[in-house]
């Protein structure tokens, strides 16, 4: 038997139940309970006013927190450095032609700019896709 758990699907066995913490039960209970309740009465009223303040209770109480916060979109502007950074690991040669992404990455992380190595690689990937980099001859090796 699978049930939803924190991590997802869980198969359900005597360690997963052993594992289990009478706090987190009895608060997910009363969340789910809150939630029908909630649910309940804004199918059931009739007046405009009740529906829209229970239906924003509903959504506080399916709200799994704040949401992250996210970078803003590349502009061209930032992709063409990204580009010329790029250009630069490859042209220096050694450690910083092997792995270009990383070069980057340490160079915007010099200039106070926080960015992880995925994120890097996404933005690379980006400028290659709008045309600030060369298509890579090969998906493997960076160029």
């Amino acid at each position: 038997m699978l049930v939803p758990g924190p991590e997802g699907l869980l198969e359900l066995t005597h360690s997963v139940v052993r594992d289990l913490r009478m706090g987190q039960i009895a608060e997910s209970a009363r969340r789910l309970f809150a939630m029908m309740a909630t649910a309940k009465l804004v199918f059931e009223s009739t007046e405009p006013d009740v529906r829209a303040k229970l239906g924003r209770q509903l959504i506080e109480l399916t709200n799994r927190g704040t949401a992250r916060k996210r970078r803003p979109a590349a502009d061209n502007e930032q992709l063409r450095q990204i580009a010329d950074l790029y250009r630069q690991a490859l042209a220096q040669g050694g450690d910083a032609r092997r792995k270009p992404a990383k070069f980057v990455e340490e160079k915007l992380r010099a200039a106070d700019i926080d960015i992880d190595a995925a994120a890097v690689r996404k933005l690379i990937a980006r400028a290659r896709s709008r045309g600030f980099l060369e298509p890579a001859p090969n998906p493997r090796q960076p160029g």
